[in-house]
């Protein structure tokens, strides 16, 4: 049998996305992290293969507070350290105009992707095996 990804998963409201969840975790090996502070230490721990990362969220733990944008802090401050070349779903209800603000920066990382938050569970799914090659 083979090994199932790992992937990080960074959202405060668990609760609202929980059928994504479940969906995403028939396929892969999903790291649920409520909290900037645990995401980072399970960066520690486990060899990431791709990190989901809602944009909104409490900036505990970042140097800018910013709470509509903490996803991209904590990309900048925690993830391009230790994982500069891993794959980073932005997965926001945000619509993608602060994506594509945050992306004039990084207009040459092909490693960041963006998907808005839907009803459909199996639409992350789908982002997923297409960042990660199925």
């Amino acid at each position: 049998m083979l090994k199932k990804k790992k992937v990080l998963l960074l959202d405060d409201n668990m609760s609202v996305i929980e059928e994504s969840i479940t969906a995403l975790a028939n396929k892969f090996d999903v790291e649920r992290c409520k909290e900037i502070a645990i995401a980072e230490r399970r960066m520690r721990v486990y060899n990431i293969e791709l990190f989901i990362i809602d944009l909104m969220m409490p900036p505990k733990n970042l140097s800018v507070k910013d709470e509509f944008n903490a996803g991209f802090f904590f990309y900048e401050e925690y993830v391009m350290a230790k994982y500069p070349k891993t794959p980073v779903l932005f997965w926001t209800n945000l619509n993608d105009s602060s994506y594509n603000e945050f992306m004039k920066k990084y207009n040459d990382n092909s490693w960041l992707y963006y998907l808005q938050k839907s009803e459909d569970s199996q639409a992350l799914v789908n982002k997923v095996d297409e960042i990660l090659g199925k």
